[in-house]
């Protein structure tokens, strides 16, 4: 049916390219293209990818046949969105000076926030220890923050557990700070740390597990109401959680990984003309950006939650 809101190529450029460094949802959840709203994904069973069934065929024998049980599940994505108001004034005034974009302004911050939602959904999912099977709450002397704490052990032996060792660690900006200066991690690499005190760097972390990536979140959002002062928090803390991303993920139907990210059309952006008395007495336009996608799990067992970490 017709839409007052066109889709604008040139809006629709800034919110596709727009990307703020600190976002780490698309690391943790990759997109994948659907063909529809409506989509299908298999969540595996690791364990029967691992279960040695009887080979041996006799002369005239049949061999035996197995059967991979990997739930087909059905999904639907969601649309996401927001939208700001740009008063005419503000595009008239924009016509004699090149450099200002109102309406490329406006689709950046709605990105801005449409992404820092979709960061939230992300966060939360990584957090939720629902979505592992295997996970382990720390306890008083064996956080971050005791340095004299054996992380070497735990997270090695930590990785050992899932039937898909994880190649990515996601931690926290906080997390990171405290972990990175733990003395049984700088001993692994050879510190003296009865003489000098320093930190381990990100690749030195990686080395040292033998995993792919580190990834670590800084974003941060407003915790208070609105009307009230600003009360910032950090979106990644509180755990740290281990994945197997699996790095030539094409599709949700036959590739195993933790989680990936259900992705309609990509981003777009449109843009709607207000009459005046819709916006003022001049009126303006309103632009929209949208992202039609959704977060789902593709496997339990390619992950591992600490949790209780600070």
């Amino acid at each position: 049916m017709p839409t007052p809101f066109v889709q604008d190529t040139k809006l629709t450029a800034i919110a596709v390219g727009f990307k703020n460094a600190e976002f780490i949802a698309d690391q943790v959840a990759p997109r994948i293209d659907v063909m529809s709203e409506d989509f299908r994904w298999t969540e595996y069973n690791s364990h029967e990818m691992l279960t040695i069934p009887d080979t041996l065929v006799g002369r005239k024998g049949v061999p035996n046949e197995v059967e991979f049980t990997g739930e087909e599940r059905s999904g639907h994505t969601k649309d996401w969105g927001l939208s700001d108001g740009v008063p005419q004034s503000d595009i008239e005034k924009a016509a004699n000076h090149p450099s200002f974009d109102p309406l490329g302004r406006a689709t950046k911050g709605v990105t801005q926030l449409v992404d820092l939602a979709r960061e939230m959904r992300v966060a939360n999912f990584v957090r939720n220890g629902d979505n592992y099977n295997h996970k382990q709450a720390l306890t008083s002397g064996n956080k971050f923050s005791d340095y004299d704490a054996d992380f070497f052990e735990i997270l090695g032996l930590a990785l050992e557990q899932p039937l898909m060792r994880p190649n990515t660690a996601i931690l926290g900006h906080t997390e990171w700070f405290h972990l990175s200066r733990n003395k049984s991690l700088l001993k692994a690499m050879g510190r003296n740390v009865d003489t000098q005190e320093g930190k381990i760097t990100r690749q030195e972390f990686i080395d040292l597990l033998e995993i792919d990536k580190l990834i670590i979140g800084k974003s941060r959002y407003n915790t208070a109401n609105k009307g009230q002062g600003a009360n910032l928090s950090r979106l990644w803390g509180g755990t740290a959680a281990f994945h197997y991303v699996n790095p030539n993920l094409m599709s949700l139907e036959e590739d195993l990984t933790f989680m990936a990210t259900a992705s309609y059309l990509g981003k777009v952006a449109y843009q709607k003309i207000l009459e005046p008395g819709e916006m003022g007495l001049r009126g303006g336009k309103k632009v929209t950006v949208g992202d039609s996608c959704n977060e789902v799990q593709i496997s339990k067992e390619a992950g591992y939650l600490l949790t209780g970490v600070l």
